[in-house]
């Protein structure tokens, strides 16, 4: 396909030898076999169209029966939108006479033209050609199809309403009409979800208020999706209720038959001890002699102090995909610290990831990357949710944390290891040949779900994704391009051991060698 930037008309006249001679200013130069005998002349008459100027018009007569072309060339020494005639003698008479032309414009674009005619002895034929001017342009074809995408036809909760930590059972309905695989995402603008992919799940209720929850369908590789957004309600948590009463004492004890008696007076009863409460009194002893005193009631139920730091140690595989590598398997080794504090009605968390090791599975195109402690610094994210009495064997509810390294909230490059070069700089390693200081901005994801299992120690899953943007490197071969970290499992278990006081991260990766 190409653009045509003029059209010269041309009229082929075809006489015999009575016919003029060219009009004074056009010249012709012919060579070739004329085939001798019988021939006509053809005169040609050429119009170039305004704002092209040609200089010359080379021209070849063709025929099955013209056993060497007839060629040469038209000077036309032309302006812009000038007409010109020239003669071309000696074409042997006959059919199917081809002839080709062909023109060079002076702003460079390249002009070509053709036609077929006759050549009958002493009669007159006339033909007419469009001398095409096309640039050097190339062309693109776009070729498009039509894609049913994977649809959400339906969305449940049930109930739809839950207190701040209250749990809701959550599905949907979701299909392909053409039969592919696809993948599902649970997301919500605030809260967590027991499994972000399976269609039917359990959504925790993190803040108070009205709260959108997405699902999202797509085709399996990403392209192509549906989603579907329904509100369900989270209401404040309820305030811990104060501590009960202390219990009573326990009832006397029986007395004796007599001073010597051989009944022993029973011991009173334990008193209960209140909810939260402290324990019962001791029953008073028993009136008779021998008389045993009622044990004090047990002391009431009370929460679980998880303030402080805890530490946790994740170990999976996953996928790595970055430029120049693409996408290859990744062993992901990362260290975490969170450190908890509480502030009136609300329990507030900071999650510093301590030491990332990622290392692709060792092929031809393995990478290594390292992070710098100047990086480790940039990696962490702050969350918060409303108070709550850990008690073990209970639910602990965490915040999603989300980390920017590198980057603003909204993508924007940030310097965040102050060392003049845009995000942060990780050194990387590809295949043991190429060696280069990256220059990447990092978004990572984290959303955890855990229970107390004993006052120091908290068990659960965790998932987190990673994208990333490279905005250069220190190597030309690499300028730009995308990152992403996905791991093989959206549950990956972890254990998480607490930590007296505020314990730095240095003291945190000892707890690991």
């Amino acid at each position: 396909m190409s653009r045509t930037f003029a059209c010269c008309a041309l009229a082929a006249l075809l006489a015999g030898y009575a016919c003029s001679q060219g009009s004074p200013g056009a010249t012709t130069t012919t060579s070739g076999n004329n085939g001798g005998g019988r021939a006509g002349s053809l005169q040609l008459s050429l119009e170039v169209a305004s704002g092209v100027n040609v200089d010359s018009v080379s021209y070849q007569v063709t025929a099955g029966d013209i056993p060497a072309p007839i060629a040469g060339s038209l000077s036309t020494a032309s302006s812009s939108g000038s007409t010109f005639t020239g003669l071309i003698n000696g074409i042997p008479a006959g059919t199917g006479r081809k002839i080709a032309l062909s023109a060079t414009a002076s702003n460079g674009a390249t002009c070509t033209g053709s036609g077929t005619f006759d050549v009958i002895s002493r009669e007159s034929t006339t033909i007419n050609v469009v001398l095409e001017c096309r640039d050097s342009g190339g062309a693109v074809i776009v070729r498009g199809t039509f894609d049913r995408c994977p649809l959400v036809s339906s969305l449940a909760a049930a109930p739809d309403t839950a207190p701040v930590f209250g749990i809701m059972s959550v599905s949907a309905v979701a299909s392909d009409p053409e039969g592919r695989p696809t993948s599902l995402k649970w997301s919500a603008t605030a809260g967590t979800f027991a499994d972000t992919s399976a269609l039917s799940t359990q959504y925790t209720c993190t803040e108070a208020g009205t709260q959108s929850i997405t699902a999202t369908i797509s085709k399996a590789d990403g392209s192509c999706s549906d989603f579907v957004t329904f509100p369900v309600t989270c209401t404040a948590a309820p305030d811990a209720g104060a501590g009960g009463s202390a219990g009573a004492g326990g009832a006397a004890g029986a007395g004796g038959a007599d001073a010597g008696g051989s009944v022993v007076g029973a011991g009173g009863s334990l008193g209960a001890g209140g909810s939260g409460g402290v324990a019962g009194s001791a029953g008073a002893a028993g009136a008779s002699a021998g008389g045993a005193p009622g044990a004090g009631g047990g002391p009431g139920g009370r929460g679980v102090d998880i303030t402080g730091t805890w530490a946790s140690r994740l170990q999976t595989t996953g996928r790595l995909t970055v430029p120049i590598v693409g996408a290859t398997a990744a062993n992901i080794d990362i260290i975490l610290r969170l450190a908890v504090t509480q502030s009136g009605g609300t329990m507030n968390g900071k999650l510093d990831i301590c030491r990332l090791n990622t290392t692709t599975t060792p092929d031809a195109s393995s990478l290594v990357v390292t992070f710098s402690p100047a990086v480790l610094a940039t990696l962490s994210g702050t969350g918060s949710v409303a108070s709550f009495t850990p008690t073990v064997g209970g639910a602990v509810p965490l915040p999603t944390f989300t980390i920017h390294s590198g980057v603003d909230a909204s993508g924007g490059q940030v310097d965040s290891d102050s060392d003049g070069n845009p995000g942060v700089t990780i050194p990387s390693n590809i295949g043991g040949v190429l060696q280069l200081d990256a220059y990447v901005g990092l978004t990572i994801t984290t959303s955890l779900t855990a229970t107390l299992t004993d006052p120091s120690t908290i068990d659960g899953t965790t998932s987190f994704a990673t994208d990333g943007t490279v905005f250069g490197s220190s190597n030309p071969v690499l300028s730009s391009g995308m990152i992403s970290v996905t791991p093989s499992s959206n549950a990956i278990p972890f254990t998480a051991k607490h930590l007296a006081g505020d314990v730095p991260c240095s003291q945190v990766v000892a707890q690991f060698p």
